[in-house]
């Protein structure tokens, strides 16, 4: 953990939700959900990594004050949710 605030904020692609879901029993291949429609972000394993590719390119700007929030936190757009 970086121990500092994220500047990018994550939302649902449908619904504008800020919360997922994640099953009690997390491993790499668990579905990664939304809380608000159902979106499938994908597995944990993937959604980690988008995490730390946006943290990661983050951090830099953040210690030198330089951070441009323009396109930040465009997380990548995953599956449709499932059929209801």
């Amino acid at each position: 953990m970086l121990g500092v605030a994220l500047m990018s904020t994550f939302a649902c692609h449908d619904c504008g939700s800020i919360s997922i879901i994640l099953p009690a029993d997390l491993t790499d291949s668990a579905r990664v959900m939304c809380s608000g429609c159902g979106r499938d972000y994908g597995c944990w394993s993937q959604f980690k990594q988008d995490a730390e590719r946006i943290i990661s390119a983050e951090s830099p700007q953040r210690l030198n004050g330089s951070a441009d929030l323009s396109g930040a936190g465009n997380w990548p757009s995953r599956e449709s949710p499932p059929s209801r």
